[in-house]
């Protein structure tokens, strides 16, 4: 069991311009030999104990988890398998908060996110390159940020199962790229959203 106590885990130096690798340095980052599930509410590791009631983050704060289960490349050393049970319960989801947070992982079963908004990069590349995914995670937000699921699901080979997207106000790019690569895929997402953003898709 992992808790702690820190408004944020990561920096503002976390940004789309730099590659993963070299982000290591300013974020928090879980490496392990073992495999694992993993389960429960993820502001314990923000709120300690006191974690429960809390479905916000510190103000102004942004990028918490950003690159948490991040792997490190083609070989993953992350063995996270099934996160399915992992709750993510903040209703606004600020810039970068969960940005490439088990990209290169060895995820199965992902978490849900149903933040109704999701920031700039907010949820972008997600999942990354986790190879054996099988399904996508449920998407709550009706307000996007620019570029907020940008690659979220890019190169998930074994991804089958994608959930409908919710009807929303889309920022520009938010959702381009997101299913690139993924040569196992059955379906197609609904977009109900009467809206669009330019290249939201």
């Amino acid at each position: 069991m992992w808790k702690g106590q820190a408004t944020a885990l990561a920096t503002t130096a976390v940004t789309s311009s730099l590659a993963a690798a070299n982000r290591l340095a300013e974020v928090c980052n879980f490496s392990s030999t073992g495999s694992y599930d993993i389960s429960g509410n993820i502001m314990s590791l923000l709120y300690n104990d006191d974690f429960r009631d809390k479905d916000y983050f510190a103000e102004g704060s942004s990028r918490n988890f950003a690159l948490l289960f991040y792997g490190t490349g083609d070989n993953a050393t992350t063995k996270v398998h099934n996160a399915e049970n992992l709750i993510f319960p903040a209703k606004i989801c600020p810039d970068y908060c969960y940005y490439r947070m088990f990209q290169w992982s060895e995820l199965i079963i992902p978490p849900h996110v149903l933040a109704t908004y999701v920031g700039s990069y907010g949820s972008a590349n997600f999942c990354y390159k986790c190879y054996n995914l099988v399904r996508t995670s449920e998407i709550g937000a009706t307000t996007m940020g620019d570029h907020s699921y940008i690659y979220s699901y890019s190169y998930d080979s074994s991804l089958k199962e994608v959930k409908d997207f919710p009807k929303a106000v889309l920022g520009n790019y938010c959702y381009i790229f997101m299913f690139q690569n993924c040569t196992s895929l059955e379906d197609a997402p609904k977009l109900p959203s009467t809206t669009i953003a330019g290249y939201c898709y």
